[in-house]
């Protein structure tokens, strides 16, 4: 199975994933982030550790500790999934939701709006 997420914090609601034949699950819970305190860099939660040490394919590396950081809590994530057999569609078929749909901005609405007006004279 593929699992895919599209971040609500960019904007995105996973269009890509609907045309594809994903199947919507849903949101995710709301993860953290951590900001740098000295550079101002923004980290995901595996590239800072308490002890300001981490394993990397397999190799120890120096990262920022988690008390040189602020946490940042992160957006949800619309989260789909694409079965790869027909066992597994069964059982994703009973996690299926209805897919959400694109943010219209106001610049959309405004201009559909003026491109009516046209039609109708």
């Amino acid at each position: 199975m593929i699992v895919a997420f599209a971040d609500t914090g960019q904007g995105y609601h996973g269009g890509i994933y609907q045309a594809s034949g994903f199947v919507y699950a849903g949101l995710s819970e709301k993860g953290r982030l951590f900001k740098h305190k000295a550079t101002g860099r923004i980290l995901h939660n595996r590239a800072v550790s308490a002890n300001g040490y981490r394993s990397h394919f397999g190799r120890i590396r120096k990262v920022p500790r988690t008390d040189e950081c602020t946490i940042i809590e992160s957006t949800e994530k619309h989260r789909y999934l694409l079965p790869l057999t027909a066992e597994m569609k069964i059982i994703v078929e009973k996690f299926k939701k209805p897919c959400p749909k694109r943010a219209v901005s106001k610049e959309a609405l405004r201009l559909d709006t003026i491109q009516e007006g046209a039609v109708r004279i």
